[in-house]
């Protein structure tokens, strides 16, 4: 059952994924065409001031649109998207000013880790973004960031308003409280193979950590930190979850 968007009537159950253990076996694709997003609502361990540190992970593949998106009606939160020319862009913005920092092209058509971490300085400095476990050279954009920061923001997984909605399978989403250090950053690269983080890593840290298919019931993408926010996807069918991962 559906309509013209593909929207599922009944709530199914995703099978075939191993249980006792760690398996990485599905991701979530999300299609631009059909404006698919992921929404998880205003959950508040989510929600991060000018001053606070915090690092944002994920595994995209041939992404093109808005990733990540925290931004209030206000203007004011944290997003990171990637424009057509494979150009990844991460902001922070506060009601005095904002940050945007710039990467080099991402890799195309392969799996890519993105990890940003931020220190909470107010500074562009302040922020390192890495591909595969290697910090990239950054182009400064805009660093006047301070101010208050709306906590009414939802978190949102596939658009954003400069980029629009994303074209890309995404995977192993996850938010962190504290600036990952490098050391943090290679140990959940793992060499490209993602890793349980609720095992591994800074696990205290640990306030988000979508898996993106695996262990989830459409329309539910389940929260597996201790923060339970649990997303529901828009325009979607249990079909967006597909079996190819990093």
């Amino acid at each position: 059952a559906g309509n013209s968007l593909g929207v599922d009537a009944q709530t199914l159950v995703v099978t075939g994924i191993a249980s006792g253990g760690y398996t990485n076996t599905y991701s979530t694709r999300f299609r631009r065409i059909r404006q698919q997003t992921v929404d998880f609502g205003t959950g508040s361990a989510l929600n991060f001031s000018s001053t606070d540190a915090f690092s944002l992970v994920v595994w995209t593949r041939e992404n093109r649109g808005g990733i990540i998106r925290r931004i209030a009606n206000d203007g004011t939160g944290y997003l990171l998207e990637q424009d057509g020319g494979r150009n990844l862009f991460f902001r922070i913005i506060g009601s005095t000013g904002d940050i945007e920092l710039e990467t080099p092209q991402i890799p195309n058509n392969q799996w890519t880790q993105v990890v940003v971490t931020y220190d909470g300085s107010e500074t562009a400095a302040g922020v390192t973004i890495y591909f595969d476990g290697v910090s990239q050279s950054l182009t400064t954009n805009g660093d006047s960031y301070g101010g208050s920061i709306s906590a009414t923001a939802n978190f949102v997984l596939g658009q954003t308003a400069d980029e629009g909605y994303s074209n890309a399978n995404l995977d192993e989403v996850a938010v962190y409280d504290i600036e990952l250090s490098g050391a943090n950053v290679t140990t959940i690269y793992n060499s490209g193979s993602p890793l349980d983080l609720t095992v591994s890593g800074p696990t205290a840290s640990l306030v988000g950590y979508w898996r993106m298919g695996d262990g989830d019931t459409y329309p539910t993408i389940k929260d597996n930190s201790v923060s339970n926010i649990d997303g529901t996807m828009q325009n979607m069918t249990i079909s967006n979850f597909e079996n190819f991962t990093p």
